[in-house]
């Protein structure tokens, strides 16, 4: 081999040096382990640009549901869950324990018949709304213009109360009766005899009328309501009618991604001790336990400032089945 130079000879030297430095620095990938990839730098916000906003809940659990439910009211009371099914000649009440075994569970979602509580409605009957005051169960019917009592244990009749319009959503602020007929309007009403106690319009960020207010339930001083034919969720001031926050919720369970039987997002209840809403649907076969991101405590904060995320003024609808 002929001499090399020195300047080549340099040159060589370093690129030795370099390639055992790189090689001593690198530890070896051992047999069934896999190289680390190379990190990811995350890209420049660009100037001006603000991050996408989080949704105002997120999903902690699920549970089955028994997906025969045409979920009309939900309310969870002590460690029983209260469920009411609607449709003539299929309506029926049932409450359940909260949480169900896992192995109480049927493939459909229904728990064990050995835990269910089951109370009849007459085949004319469509039920609605139901809630729980002062040791009475009250379930709403559609268009029969009567409130059913029930014992809250048995699910034995107790008697009825008569009240005027159509029966939608029901629930109760420890003193009245909180009641929904498919309008923008509320009524508290009086748990002995029905009287109207209180009317009010609840109204968008725009001053509208918010129609088809579904089914309620009253949240550490708000009520919260589902809005017929749409999956949405509001938190209404109980003082001033106005709409505080709209929960979109179109992605829980995609519109896209349910069968033919399955319908409208319906059934509100709050778990106060993981201060977190269980949310379903008619027919639907899951139970879905959600956080708000304002939770635990006052749900909003003290003075309560208008957050939608919806702004589009909803549209009123005939219903024909709520």
């Amino acid at each position: 081999m002929p001499c090399l130079n020195s300047l080549t000879a340099a040159v060589l030297a370093s690129l030795v040096l370099t390639t055992a430095c790189v090689q001593a620095e690198s530890p070896p990938v051992l047999a069934g382990e896999f190289s680390s990839p190379p990190a990811v730098q995350a890209s420049p916000q660009k100037p001006g640009s603000t991050a996408a906003p989080q949704p105002a809940w997120q999903v902690v659990e699920s549970y089955g549901h028994d997906r025969r439910i045409f979920t009309q009211g939900l309310e969870l009371h002590g460690n029983r869950l209260y469920e009411s099914s609607g449709l003539y000649n299929q309506s029926f009440i049932q409450h359940v324990p909260w949480p169900a075994p896992d192995r109480a569970i049927g493939p459909l979602g229904q728990t064990h018949p050995s835990l269910v509580v089951t109370g009849g409605v007459q085949a004319n009957r469509f039920a609605e709304g139901l809630t729980i005051l002062n040791d009475e169960l009250f379930l709403l019917t559609w268009r029969s213009g009567e409130v059913f009592l029930f014992h809250p244990e048995t699910l034995q009749p107790q008697g009825k109360l008569r009240v005027s319009g159509e029966g939608w959503g029901l629930t109760n602020d420890g003193k009245s009766l909180i009641m929904s007929n498919g309008s923008a309007e509320l009524r508290w009403l009086n748990p002995r005899n029905l009287k109207v106690r209180k009317r009010l319009e609840v109204t968008d960020n725009n001053g509208q009328p918010q129609a088809n207010l579904n089914e309620l339930e009253f949240i550490n001083g708000e009520i919260f309501a589902n809005i017929w034919q749409q999956d949405r969720i509001v938190r209404i001031d109980p003082d001033t009618g106005k709409i505080l926050q709209t929960l979109d919720l179109t992605t829980l369970w995609p519109r896209a991604e349910r069968p033919g039987r399955a319908d409208v997002l319906n059934g509100i209840a709050w778990e106060p001790l993981s201060q977190s809403l269980l949310i379903t649907g008619k027919r639907w076969p899951t139970m879905y336990r959600v956080k708000l991101r304002d939770a635990p405590g006052s749900l909003l904060a003290a003075t309560k400032p208008n957050v939608t995320n919806n702004t589009a003024a909803p549209q009123a609808l005939t219903k024909p089945v709520n």
